[in-house]
């Protein structure tokens, strides 16, 4: 039976993580549902603004001039704000009908705010405000330029500024010559006050579910007979289920929500598309005689990707004229058939005395679905980090919330205390983690965002190597921090190593947001690198410490799993906060995490204790490494065996491939978008987890050059699969992904057991281990050069053949030539 204590530090983590798996579904799917919206909403007003930009061009293409079409239009629109429109004269001239057409907008009460136009030197010349304090554009944006011979017209723009948005139309004369801009202006307000309403709503089934929920888990925890896993399946059950639910709610909120405003849009444009081609019908012109009515819709539906297709049909729905996206189902289709029940299409009738017919215009609904299908796969990412998140805090809290936790530290924790050692190596290491991996989602946008504020020209840093120069000085201070950990530090305990390091790092951390300036951003990116390099050597220090000889693969793929853990939670999680609050608050959650690490590595982490000062003046000797031990280490053929004919090989897939090749793959070939493209990745992260299973399978069979052997064949076969067997496409490819991190999972999980057992003379295990880590990022340097020249003269399909079969080869060469010291051992 389970004490009072246990039950409530289970129940009180059960309680954190749901609240906070709750609190980030809800924020990444308000976050892509607010940008749907405001998307809509752009659509919408760009409508009413094309109508006005073609009145005002109509007004130029006759001889006319930006700044002469009304002189007294500011002060008509002022008056008329106020009070309700007036008639205008019979013998008004053009320019008297563009304020009308202004007022017209403003007063449907579209939420359309003011607005302006502004000639090619960003002067406002006209506006809907009563008084306006600016007389130029106050804010920069892309202003339109005269069109080059066979050139496009320039995008609109849309620009945020204090506390409104502006949607910036270029406008033209002879189709040709930049005149000026036409601003519309929309408060954000008006989107907050939208977004407030389903905020409401997911607050009350927060507290829903979650009372639910912790109701559930006590009677659970009440009702049903102990058992060993109880915890673990009432947790994962609950867990599961209250965020499918929640997920499945806001699914079908979300699709009312999004069909409805996309809706509203179709109508919108519709009845703008229906006007125009009203003119000419009200003419005595048949609707089959429109003469060049596609090109006119398709022009109308390649500025609004709301909707998919647009038809012009006579009274029986045939179909007359029409144009589609290019993404559109339809466009490809040999024969459409339109039906009055498809609640996709929004239809105007259109009169001709000559007979009536249809304006008809379909809903985007792929667009819709991909929207959904985003907010579904995040809440899914949500799910999987909400229980990994579960089980590290249940540890936490198992681990500080007993009395025997200060007696413990006291009398130094035993590596003969599996349960204990393993918890303090997964929580140490999943928390420094999840700091250093927080930056690795945005930290190429903050490098660039940093660079465009502050543009450098110099010999060191231009536009071409500013994201790559503090990414280069993070690897080069990690291989700095390994190689000051190994030769200078080492006899330091683990305690004070992780301190040190900890607190290089959240210096560097701090750097990082100090300055806007490019070089700065250089040196604070080497700081953090050295920080992190530190630790990241001193983690196979901790595991030699904290276990023995029968949980040493254990520990490893413990450790190992913990990574997999925080690379999994820590990179959406860092996306998510810099979506909604910036860089620096990114930036900030990994200080935080790094200093809980720095707090919780000087409490529950301690030095070794020695029984005496001469055991102890030779234990520290012993941990030192000399420069003639770690030449020793290179030259071993137990190490450079395994480094040609496994490592090599897997760092090319795993630098090359996972993190340059096939992000690349998937945007050029497979048309994903950056999130899906993390998503995809992320497979290879869920497979790594298997490394703790990996490792206690290790420890049972200790044949670790066997196990190695098979994640580099699968790997190598996959890669070479995906060359000879092109036309399994999208499953062959989700197969190497797969394969790579199974052979990831064995690396993880044995690389440091079959390592640390060669016997090198004169070396321990913990030395011998630590100089390969640094003579294998002495290597990494190397690698992304070697992929880029396999790249180069072989191109992407062949050099993932290339990379296949060396992974293959030097899997079977591994066989032969390795050396299995702990299967020697048992076998002697």
């Amino acid at each position: 039976m389970q004490t009072g204590k246990t039950f409530l530090s289970g129940f009180l983590g059960f309680g954190i993580i749901l609240l906070i798996a709750f609190t980030v579904n809800a924020v990444l799917d308000l976050s892509g549902f607010e940008s749907a919206y405001r998307d809509s909403l752009v659509a919408q007003f760009r409508v009413e603004g094309e109508a006005i930009k073609g009145k005002i061009e109509t007004a130029l293409n006759l001889g006319k001039k930006i700044y002469l079409l009304d002189e007294l239009v500011t002060e008509l629109l002022s008056e008329s704000l106020k009070q309700p429109l007036r008639g205008l004269n019979d013998s008004a001239e053009l320019e008297g009908q563009i304020d009308e057409i202004l007022l017209a907008v403003i007063r449907k009460d579209t939420g359309i705010q003011n607005i302006y136009v502004a000639d090619k030197d960003n002067a406002i010349l006209y506006s809907s405000r009563s008084s306006i304090a600016q007389k130029n554009i106050p804010f920069y944006f892309d202003k339109g330029k005269d069109i080059p011979e066979g050139g496009g017209r320039s995008p609109l723009v849309i620009v945020n500024f204090l506390d409104a948005n502006y949607i910036c139309i270029p406008i033209y004369s002879g189709n040709k010559f930049f005149e000026g801009t036409l601003l519309i202006e929309f408060s954000e307000n008006l989107i907050q006050s939208y977004i407030q309403k389903a905020v409401y709503r997911l607050i009350f089934l927060v507290l829903q579910l979650l009372a639910i929920a912790l109701s559930l888990y006590f009677l659970l925890f009440r009702l049903l007979p102990e058992h060993k896993r109880k915890e673990t399946i009432i947790t994962v059950i609950l867990i599961l289920s209250s965020q499918l639910y929640f997920s499945i709610s806001n699914y079908g909120f979300y699709n009312m929500s999004i069909s409805g405003m996309f809706n509203k849009n179709m109508s919108v444009l519709a009845k703008s598309i229906a006007e125009e081609l009203q003119k000419p019908l009200d003419y005595q012109v048949r609707i089959e005689d429109l003469g060049r009515a596609d090109a006119y819709l398709e022009n109308r539906i390649a500025g609004n990707p709301h909707c998919s297709d647009i038809y012009i049909t006579d009274i029986n729905l045939s179909i007359l004229y029409g144009a589609h996206r290019d993404d559109s189902p339809e466009s490809a289709a040999s024969e459409v058939w339109l039906t009055r029940q498809d609640g996709d299409l929004t239809m105007i009738p259109l009169s001709s005395i000559y007979g009536n017919g249809y304006l008809v215009l379909r809903l985007n609904r792929p667009m819709i679905n991909a929207i959904l299908n985003d907010i579904a796969l995040d809440s899914g990412t949500i799910i999987i980090i909400a229980l990994i998140f579960a089980f590290i805090l249940k540890d936490l809290l198992a681990f500080i919330g007993s009395l025997s936790f200060l007696r413990k530290r006291r009398l130094n924790l035993s590596a003969n205390n599996e349960e204990d050692s393993l918890r303090l190596i997964k929580i140490s290491t999943f928390i420094f983690m999840f700091a250093a991996f927080v930056p690795l989602s945005f930290m190429p946008l903050y490098i660039q965002h940093i660079y465009f504020l502050n543009p450098v020209n110099n010999s060191l840093v231009n536009a071409r190597n500013a994201t790559s120069l503090p990414i280069a000085s993070y690897m080069l201070g990690v291989l700095a921090a390994m190689f000051i950990t190994l030769f200078v530090i080492k006899s330091l305990s683990i305690r004070v190593r992780y301190a040190i390091m900890a607190l290089v790092f959240i210096a560097g951390s701090l750097m990082t947001i100090a300055k806007d300036d490019i070089m700065f951003l250089i040196f604070a990116r080497f700081v953090a690198g050295f920080g992190y390099g530190g630790i990241l050597l001193s983690t196979s220090s901790l595991v030699m410490t904290y276990t023995n000889d029968k949980t040493r693969g254990t520990g490893f793929g413990t450790n190992a799993a913990a990574f997999a853990a925080a690379s999994i939670c820590s990179i959406p999680i860092g996306g998510i906060i810099v979506n909604k609050f910036g860089y620096a608050a990114g930036i900030w959650v990994a200080i935080v995490f790094a200093l809980f690490f720095l707090v919780f590595s000087v409490f529950c982490i301690h030095p070794t204790k020695r029984a005496a000062e001469v055991k102890q003046k030779k234990e520290t000797d012993d941990r030192k490494v000399t420069f003639d031990q770690f030449f020793r280490v290179l030259a071993s053929r137990h190490v450079i065996v395994y480094l040609l004919c496994v490592n090599i090989p897997f760092q090319l897939i795993y630098l090359g491939l996972f993190q340059f090749l096939l992000p690349i793959y998937m945007s050029d070939t497979l048309g994903l978008s950056q999130g899906n493209i993390g998503r995809f990745l992320s497979i290879f992260c869920i497979v790594s987890l298997g490394a703790a299973f990996i490792s206690r399978f290790s420890d049972r069979v200790k044949n670790d050059k066997l196990l190695i052997s098979i994640g580099a064949l699968c790997v190598g076969i996959a890669l070479i699969a995906f060359k000879l067997y092109p036309a399994g496409g999208f499953f062959v490819f989700v197969a190497v992904l797969i394969a790579m991190g199974l052979d990831n999972v064995s690396i993880d999980a044995i690389e440091e057991l079959y390592l640390s057992s060669g016997n090198v003379p004169g070396i321990s295990e913990e030395n011998l281990l630590q100089s390969y880590k640094v003579i294998e990022k002495i290597v990494s340097v190397v690698i992304p050069t070697l992929t880029s020249t396999i790249i180069i003269y072989a191109g992407f399909s062949s050099s993932m053949f290339i990379i296949g079969i060396w992974s293959v080869i030097g899997a079977i060469a591994f066989l032969f030539f390795g050396k299995n010291g702990r299967w020697e051992k048992k076998h002697a």
